[in-house]
């Protein structure tokens, strides 16, 4: 039977994709994103944050990311290199945190089911749930998102995937034809079907977040709602007129992708975007404002800021 050395590494959300990256580039295939934080479930509002909110034992900007490597003569060589790969990311001026970092071997049957221990469902702003496909849930009028994270594109546990949803809830309606820019493992896309759009593209620059996205979509019902999915750059080439974009991605790619949507969302249209750490917050409403947009709406967690505006001109 096969072995794999399961590979935790504690470190912070400043440096998770940094961390993601070097596991990547070392042979992972996926990752297991195990979020240290709770659940939104507050309505909106231009003033709100997050202070009275209980802590957790533990700091809410760390995050665990664990890979499944298969063990071969190379294993610890790789695990060194890996760890080496990691401290240096402190030279770029990225907070990693402990950086500690755990390994065990496991049997292949008993890979095929740990990583599940790292989800559950999750209660996400007014009515929605969302739930790895191995649990049984009622509805009780909740919108409930399956998905199968086994790829972890987007869990629904991180904070920025929280707040889209949350602003979603309060500012989509139906009827409306919405853009989900880097669509991940769907979670907005399907959000978006449950909440009412009468069209959704979804788009994402990543084959494998793409075929995510077209799995997870196949275990939910959205009977009322047309749904493409693009393997595409930003909105690159889309040719479009839309009554609401939503983007969970970081400040600088935001910054690209603002002057696009602009372009193509409809006067008094909306423009939900999630993903910007607090020190860049600015840089993404300056261009929004020199873009026709008017900021509606503001979430702050911690470092995560979410923006809603709305096309003004």
């Amino acid at each position: 039977m096969s072995q794999w050395m399961e590979i935790k590494i504690h470190t912070k959300y400043d440096a998770a994709d940094a961390v993601g990256d070097i596991f990547y580039r070392n042979g992972a295939d996926g990752l297991v994103i195990e979020d240290v934080e709770i659940s939104l479930d507050k309505e909106s509002s231009i003033d709100w944050d997050y202070t009275e909110l209980p802590a957790n034992e533990e700091p809410q900007e760390c995050v665990n990311i664990v890979a499944y490597l298969p063990i071969d003569d190379t294993i610890f060589k790789t695990i060194e290199e890996i760890q080496i790969e990691i401290e240096n990311i402190r030279d770029y001026g990225l907070d990693v945190g402990t950086g500690e970092l755990e390994y065990h071997s496991v049997d292949e049957k008993d890979w095929q089911n740990n990583w599940k221990e790292y989800f559950t469902s999750i209660r996400i702003g007014k009515s929605f749930i969302v739930k790895p496909i191995w649990e049984e849930l009622e509805s009780n009028n909740n919108n409930i998102i399956n998905i199968d994270p086994g790829m972890a594109f987007g869990t629904g546990s991180h904070t920025t995937t929280q707040q889209a949803i949350v602003l979603l809830e309060k500012y989509l309606s139906s009827n409306m034809k919405v853009i989900d820019v880097g669509c991940g493992s769907g979670i907005l896309t399907i959000a978006a079907s449950l909440l009412g759009a009468k069209f959704v593209l979804a788009l994402d620059i990543d084959e494998q977040a793409i075929s995510m996205t077209k799995e997870n979509l196949e275990l939910n019902k959205y009977e009322n709602t047309k749904i493409e999915v693009i393997e595409n750059d930003l909105l690159e080439g889309i040719d479009l007129s839309v009554d609401l974009i939503i983007a969970n991605i970081t400040a600088p790619i935001l910054n690209k992708l603002i002057p696009q949507a602009a372009k193509i969302t409809n006067k008094g249209g909306l423009f939900i975007c999630s993903g910007i750490i607090d020190e860049y917050e600015f840089d993404v409403q300056e261009k929004l404002v020199r873009n026709g947009y008017k900021i509606i709406d503001r979430l702050v967690e911690r470092d995560w800021v979410a923006l809603a505006a709305s096309k003004v001109r």
